[in-house]
Order: C-alpha cells, then structure tokens, then sequence
C-alpha cells in the first residue's frame, strides 16, 4: 500500500513524527506537477512503469504550485543530464536523437568485434558531366555515359548541401574504369553547395567509358 504524505514513523529514543524524505512513495503510476504535498527530496516509486522519481523543486504561477519531478532511474525514461568520471557501458546502444556525440578529448573507437564506423551513405545516379544531387555528409555519386580520352580531363560534379564552400574538406574514392585505361582523381574544388571533381585518364591509355562512382565522406 503506498505511503502518504505525513504517515507516521516510529523511532527509537525519539518517538514518532511524520515521514520526511527517508521514505519512498509507492504508486502505480508517474508523478504530475499537480503532485505537489511532497518535501522536496522526496522519491516516488512507479511500481508499473518500473520507474524511480525525484521531487527536486516547485515552481508558481498565478498562485498555482507546479512540482517538479525528475527521473532518477527507469526501465526507460529521460535524464535531464548525464555527467560520468569513468566509462559508461551500454548494454544496446546510446542514441543521440537531436544533439551530438562529442568525444572532446578521447576518441570514438570500435573493438575488434565491431563494425567501425557506419554512415547513413545515400546514393545516387546521374550522367556525366552532372551534377549529382547527392546531399548528407557521406554518399556515393554515380556517372553514367562516361567517356574520357587518353591524356584527356573529364570534370563530374556533385551538389551536395554539406559542402559549405572553399574551404570544407571532402575525401573522395573513385571505382570504375575500361580496362586499359589509367585513371586518377586530378583535383578538387568545392564550392557552396557543389563539388567539381577532375577526373584525368593517362597519356597512351585506353579510352574509358565505364561509369564512374565516386564515394565521399564530407570532414567539416
């Protein structure tokens, strides 16, 4: 049966005076502001829900008192922050739904039994020369009708929201080229919203016409 405010409580030399904060409230349900005939302290036990509250302040408005309830442990639940001095170890996995990750002097590192870094990479398919509309900070643009002489540059451009300007850095890999032929990535320049990707074929080399995939991952 759950505990009330003000039940007494028996102690020995003392006597009795009503509960405080040392006991928990037992219900069957989460806490509302409307709860407010509670010490600040006080916890809550949510017996169906499986969830651990704490009364941390009251708030006023209108003449109306507010209660403030924090979960303090829960088979779910949200925390309004999380601050740890050694490590924190997740059973599944740890999600940031709209904030980031931030190693701020540590490093994301994944063991020998992890998959590494995985990226939410769309692709994305178009003729040469493009653009490619291909955005997100990771991705694969793909040119068709692809056709590049010996000695002879070919640019492919990409349009891609991630690429701010000049300056932001994007590593490119290139797949795809005829047989015989000898190509490599000349140089890159970015743009506002735009990558320009020179293609270059080498000198005495066959003609390629095989579509040309080039992978990226957008840095800053």
């Amino acid at each position: 049966m759950p505990f009330q405010p003000g039940a007494m409580v028996y102690t020995q030399a003392f006597g009795s005076r009503p509960e405080n904060v040392e006991v928990p409230h037992l219900d069957v349900r989460a806490p509302t502001t409307a709860d407010s005939n509670y010490p600040v302290g006080k916890r809550w036990i949510d017996s169906v829900g499986n969830n651990e509250y704490t009364l941390t302040s009251f708030s006023t408005s209108l003449g109306i008192t507010t209660a403030n309830w924090a979960t303090l442990g829960s088979a779910s639940g949200t925390f309004n922050a999380l601050t740890a001095t050694t490590t924190v170890t997740a059973g599944t996995g740890i999600t940031a739904t709209t904030g980031n990750i931030t190693a701020t002097t540590g490093n994301f590192v994944a063991s020998a039994a992890g998959a590494g870094l995985v990226l939410n990479s769309p692709t994305a398919t178009g003729a040469a020369p493009g653009p490619v509309i291909v955005n997100g900070r990771s991705g694969q643009a793909i040119f068709t009708g692809v056709s590049i002489a010996a000695a002879a540059d070919l640019t492919l451009t990409i349009t891609n929201s991630a690429i701010t300007g000049a300056t932001t850095q994007v590593v490119y890999s290139m797949a795809g080229a005829t047989t015989g032929s000898a190509l490599s990535i000349k140089s890159v320049t970015n743009s506002a919203g735009s990558s320009a990707v020179v293609i270059t074929n080498g000198t005495g080399a066959t003609t390629t016409t095989a579509n040309i995939a080039l992978t990226f991952l957008v840095l800053n």
